[in-house]
């Protein structure tokens, strides 16, 4: 493995403490990890797949790092492996853009995944992997491990500040849980929201997303030293675990605060349509997999929630789904017009090949849904992520064999 300079490389560039302190614990971290290395690469082969995940977050780090850069120094368009923009590339999967077996595709061959990728202010987690089927954003190389090439979940932890079984590298660890993916984002109050996939509904293992016991099918909610805020809503419940902020979610692919309110608002996958918009409120079951605005898999239907009595409703749905992955409030004067409106990546719109992009939504002072638009259709590509960049630009992710970050500017 390569050495990592202790020094903080760009940290200097970021104007936001939060992403600073961040990006330096994670070097604190990785430099940490390097110095096991030799130990680790003389061990088992269950160390084999810890070191492809270390490979993996050195890379996430170094793009971290280069993404703080001015933007003066981005290039338009990053095309991994050349490819070009547009195609109708078949997505790998046929259940609304996640496995059969219900867990979301992770990493291949030790490189980042799809979705990975992120923004120096929101850091993503991976916690289920399928082998050599999937695309991934960079090309492999030679002297880094691979995976079986069999479908796998694993059981993971949720670990801040990095997802690295077997290491003591960060301040917090959460129960086991079953495979999925994650996203986390900063509130205005400094604390970290981050989702943990119930894809899975309730397991033969006891895994229930709507039970305090697991964080499984929830959001947890922590300070950035990794403790348990004291007015998490189930801080003193007995048997409950005090991170947990909300139950009964599915799989959730997009978590962002508020620009004025500060109110965290995420989008979450149903199971076949149902796709839907929540605003988190603290304590909140938001029914799965008991309830859902979509159908099950096998199109056998689901009682909706609406009207239930204790389960929170959703702030607007899809139906068909578009498989929501990404989501952030637009703040930035790049484009004037869209300021404060929601936008949501789409992998795919209703199980069709080729169909997704870019979400649209309009709200007024109430927070009323006013107008919704799906742009960038014509590009057949699914859209996995969605950032703004403090110069008010937009970039997206795209999840395809030869996947891409391109990046959206005004016209003139």
């Amino acid at each position: 493995m390569a050495d990592v300079p202790r020094q903080y490389p760009h940290v200097s560039e970021i104007a936001d403490p939060k992403a600073a302190r961040s990006i330096r614990l994670l070097w604190d971290a990785v430099s940490a990890i390097q110095d096991r290395t030799t130990a680790v690469e003389s061990t088992t082969a269950d160390h084999t797949a810890t070191l492809a995940t270390v490979q993996s977050t050195l890379t996430a780090t170094t793009i971290l790092a280069a993404q703080a850069q001015p933007a003066a120094a981005k290039t338009t368009a990053a095309i991994a492996g050349g490819a070009p923009v547009g195609g109708d590339n078949p997505p790998p999967t046929s259940d609304n853009g996640q496995g059969a077996d219900g867990c979301t595709q992770a990493g291949v061959n030790g490189h980042i995944t799809p979705g990975t990728v992120l923004s120096p202010f929101v850091i993503g987690q991976v916690v289920c992997g399928v082998a050599n089927e999937f695309p991934t954003l960079f090309d492999p190389q030679p002297d880094q491990p691979t995976l079986d090439a069999t479908r796998t979940c694993y059981m993971n932890r949720v670990i801040w500040h990095l997802n690295l079984a077997g290491f003591q590298a960060s301040h917090y660890g959460s129960d086991p849980t079953s495979a999925g993916g994650s996203r986390l984002a900063f509130a205005p109050d400094g604390t970290v929201y981050i989702t943990i996939s119930g894809a899975g509904g309730r397991t033969a293992a006891g895994a229930d997303p709507r039970k305090l016991e697991t964080v499984y099918g929830k959001v947890i909610r922590l300070r950035d030293d990794g403790t348990v805020p004291p007015d998490n809503p189930f801080v003193g419940t007995p048997g409950a675990r005090p991170e947990i902020y909300t139950m009964g979610h599915r799989d959730h692919f997009g978590i962002a605060p508020h620009p004025t309110t500060g109110q965290m608002f995420h989008v979450e996958l149903g199971p076949y349509g149902g796709d839907k918009v929540n605003v988190l409120k603290a304590g909140g079951d938001y029914g799965w997999p008991d309830y859902s605005y979509g159908r099950n898999n096998d199109s056998s239907p689901i009682p909706n929630p609406n009207n239930v009595t204790g389960i929170e409703p959703a702030l607007l749905v899809w139906v068909p789904g578009i498989t929501p992955s990404g989501l952030l409030f637009y703040t930035g004067d790049k484009f004037p017009a869209w300021k404060g409106n929601l936008m949501v990546g789409s992998v795919v719109r209703g199980r069709v090949n080729g169909a997704s992009g870019v979400e649209r939504v309009v709200f007024n002072d109430k927070m009323w849904e006013t107008r919704r638009e799906t742009f960038l259709a014509e590009l057949k590509q699914r859209i996995r992520d969605i950032r703004q960049t403090p110069d008010g630009l937009i970039y997206l992710l795209t999840e395809e064999v030869n996947g891409a970050v391109l990046k959206l500017e005004p016209a003139d």
